[in-house]
């Protein structure tokens, strides 16, 4: 398939005043800004589980030391993924065209590529409540109310007990969740809270619950215990969440990893037979989790 005079005839013929094409400006890389991102030089990329130990326990006077060991847990793969694009185009359009538009083409393969990479690094929040796609040490979906703490085999949630939309007694909720996390021996922890996570949909929402000094939605002028100014949690849009719903807490630390095998890399060629111009863009990439700490989610009500 390529690009020719017949399928883009209207580039010929003069006349138009302009044509409504890349007047839109890109929005700037969003999960950068979120997960963690890392480099590979292999085909994948594995992450194991190790657990701590028990409490020191009391020894009577000439009793021996009790003795505990670690235990492994499981371990998570990331294998790597390759997206490509290409876009061709005959000798005669790229001669004939009038307006510059085909010359432009090969730059939008930077644009289609980006897209690909935000929406797969996107989908492990979008598909966190599932347990097919991502799952972590304890073969659980991202968000999932019966995760196991390797040492002792009790289970912890990192979701609201009822789903909630996003609402400040929601966050509140969120927050002591985060706030309560425990090692996998059960030892109290911290994770501060980083980024209220939401949709275009809820930012508003979120400017209102988080922006004030005084708590939202009440007549009262009590503090806003859960502002910015009091948490440091801040506001994170995203906009390649696919629920207008879903929203949720990511902590200073957590486990969403991002490996680049190949960052984006674009080349072009000539067809000697045909005298095409030939353009792609190429890169590998792979997302995933392990250990579920450091978020709080819930899908809305």
């Amino acid at each position: 398939m390529a690009t020719t005079t017949t399928s883009a005839a209207e580039l010929l013929a003069p006349g138009f005043r302009t044509i409504f094409f890349d007047k839109l400006q890109a929005r700037p890389e969003e999960f950068s800004q979120v997960f963690n991102i890392d480099n590979s030089q292999r085909n994948f990329e594995e992450d194991l589980q190790f657990s701590g130990l028990s409490s020191a326990q009391k020894k009577n006077q000439g009793a021996p030391i009790q003795f505990d060991d670690p235990v492994q847990g499981g371990k998570v793969r990331y294998t790597m993924d390759t997206y490509a694009l290409g876009f061709r185009v005959t000798m005669e359009m790229m001669m004939d065209d009038l307006y510059n538009i085909i010359a432009k083409m090969p730059a939008k393969l930077a644009t289609s590529l980006s897209n690909s990479v935000e929406s797969v690094a996107w989908n492990l929040i979008n598909q966190g409540f599932v347990n097919t796609t991502f799952t972590g040490f304890d073969g659980l979906s991202l968000f999932n109310a019966a995760h196991v703490y390797l040492k002792t085999n009790n289970t912890f949630t990192n979701v609201q007990t009822t789903p909630v939309d996003l609402t400040t007694s929601g966050v509140k909720q969120a927050l002591i969740i985060l706030g309560n996390t425990k090692d996998d021996s059960e030892f109290p922890s911290m994770i501060a809270p980083k980024w209220l996570l939401v949709q275009e949909e809820q930012k508003h929402i979120a400017l209102q619950i988080l922006g004030g000094t005084n708590e939202p939605f009440t007549a009262n002028r009590q503090i806003n215990v859960i502002g910015t100014a009091a948490t440091g949690l801040n506001i994170f849009v995203s906009h390649y969440l696919t629920s207008t719903t879903v929203w949720g807490i990511i902590g200073q630390e957590h486990d969403m990893n991002f490996f680049w095998r190949l960052r984006p890399v674009f080349d072009d060629a000539d067809d000697f037979t045909t005298k095409d111009a030939l353009f792609s863009g190429v890169a590998r990439f792979q997302i995933g989790f392990g250990d579920p700490r450091g978020t709080v989610f819930s899908q809305g009500a």
